[in-house]
Parts: structure tokens; C-alpha cells; sequence
């Protein structure tokens, strides 16, 4: 097992994990910022990130291009975007749980 397999490739997670979280912070305040319903909102982030996920790839190449596996991250590209958004729809619904618990209380 080669050794410096993880730090040659570290830079590279980072940064596209980077840009989804920082997709989903945006699209979140901007739905609040909107004052967006729930409904709105999901659609707004689940659509920013969608839409940026190649975004973040082509950055990562132009970033580290003398990283060996870039090449295979934008043929499993699409299938990192697909566990993202499965992921940031369950982060969603866990938030309108909240929320909803927060209005009853209020």
C-alpha cells in the first residue's frame, strides 16, 4: 500500500467538499433571506447544488492538476453529486423537523 496515497489526494476531497457545503450554507440564507417556503427552499439548494457539482470538479482540476486521480473523480464524479444530494436531502428534512417542533413550541 503506498503510503501517500491519502495526503497527494487530501487537497482534493477538501476542496469539493468545500463547495458543496458552502453551496448548501448559500442556498439556505438565501432561501431564509427570501423568506422562501420550506418547499422553495428545498428546491433552491437541492438545485444549486445540482447545478454546481460540475463546478466544483472542473475547480478541483484547474486547482490540482498534477493529481493523479482527478480524472477518475470527474468519471465517479456524478456518482459523489448523487450521494450528496441524498445527503443533503435528509440534512433538509431534519431541519423542517426542527423547525416544526420550534413553531409548536412557539
Amino acid at each position: 500500500m503506498n503510503e501517500s496515497f491519502i495526503p497527494q489526494t487530501a487537497p482534493f476531497h477538501y476542496s469539493g467538499l468545500t463547495v458543496f457545503v458552502i453551496n448548501y450554507i448559500v442556498g439556505r440564507l438565501v432561501g431564509k433571506f427570501l423568506k422562501f417556503s420550506y418547499e422553495d427552499s428545498v428546491s433552491l439548494n437541492m438545485t444549486i447544488i445540482a447545478r454546481n457539482s460540475p463546478v466544483a470538479l472542473a475547480i478541483a482540476v484547474t486547482a490540482f492538476p498534477d493529481q493523479p486521480l482527478i480524472a477518475l473523480a470527474l468519471v465517479i464524479g456524478p456518482l459523489i453529486e448523487l450521494l450528496v444530494l441524498a445527503i443533503v436531502s435528509q440534512m433538509l428534512l431534519f431541519t423542517r423537523k426542527k423547525e416544526f417542533k420550534k413553531r409548536i413550541i412557539n
